[in-house]
This record gives C-alpha cells, sequence and structure tokens, in this order.
C-alpha cells in the first residue's frame, strides 16, 4: 500500500493585506517610546536639593580677671582665639505647611484711569515673592 501523500499551498494574499513590516515598526516605536520614558523617570527621580543653613554669630561677652605670670600665686596660661566652623548633612524627614493668618496694612495704587474691582479672592504678592491671599 502506498502512503497517500496530498501538498497544498497557502492561498495567494489579498493586495489589502498589512505586511509584517507594519506591525515590526508599531513594534519598534513602542519599543523606543519605553526607553524614552523609562529615562525620563530615572531623571526626574534622581533630582535632590542641598539647603545651607548659616547661623548668625552671636557673641558672648566674658569678663574676668586672671592674673597670668610667674608669681606662685598667677595662672601660667597662654591665650589663643579659636573659630569654629560646623557643616553637616541632613536628610529631610517631610514636609509642613504652616497656615496662619496674616495682620496687617496694604495700600493698593491704581495706575490706570479705569476703575479695578476688588473681589473677595484678591491675591497679593510681596516683593519678597510671599503670596497673601
Amino acid at each position: 500500500m502506498t502512503p497517500y501523500r496530498r501538498q497544498t499551498s497557502l492561498p495567494p494574499q489579498p493586495p489589502h493585506a498589512q505586511p509584517v513590516y507594519f506591525y515590526k515598526i508599531i513594534a519598534l516605536t513602542f519599543l523606543c517610546l519605553t526607553i524614552v520614558l523609562l529615562g525620563l523617570v530615572i531623571f526626574m527621580s534622581s533630582k535632590r536639593a542641598v539647603i545651607t543653613i548659616e547661623t548668625k554669630m552671636s557673641p558672648i561677652d566674658i569678663t574676668r580677671s586672671v592674673t597670668v605670670g610667674a608669681q606662685d600665686s598667677a595662672v601660667v596660661a597662654v591665650v589663643s582665639s579659636t573659630r569654629v566652623s560646623l557643616s553637616e548633612t541632613f536628610a529631610p524627614t517631610g514636609s509642613k505647611e504652616e497656615p496662619g493668618v496674616a495682620i496687617g496694612v496694604v495700600t493698593l495704587h491704581n495706575d490706570t484711569a479705569l476703575d479695578q474691582p476688588l473681589i473677595a479672592t484678591t491675591r497679593l504678592l510681596t516683593t519678597d515673592n510671599v503670596l497673601f491671599r
């Protein structure tokens, strides 16, 4: 007995069928966008802030009479002056907003010829960039 073998072929592709090349471009575009977004996330998460706090010097007056010399009742000593500077790094533990009520007098100048109505939600910005609502 002879085995029966039938060979088939794929039907021809219709002219409107999308080639594999189109899907390859879509996949590569998605891959590139993913890499760009991953780089953007890494860039944004690598930010840090350095805060330097300089304290004001406050002199302390110390007045005391001490005899320095070679006598038996005198203190043998060397007088010196030392300046100490300290630098330290602190990690932030959180953020806090301090709401408060501002009390004061504000003078508004209108440099135009038109009337400017003020409403209850008018915001005022100081020269130090402090916003009052």
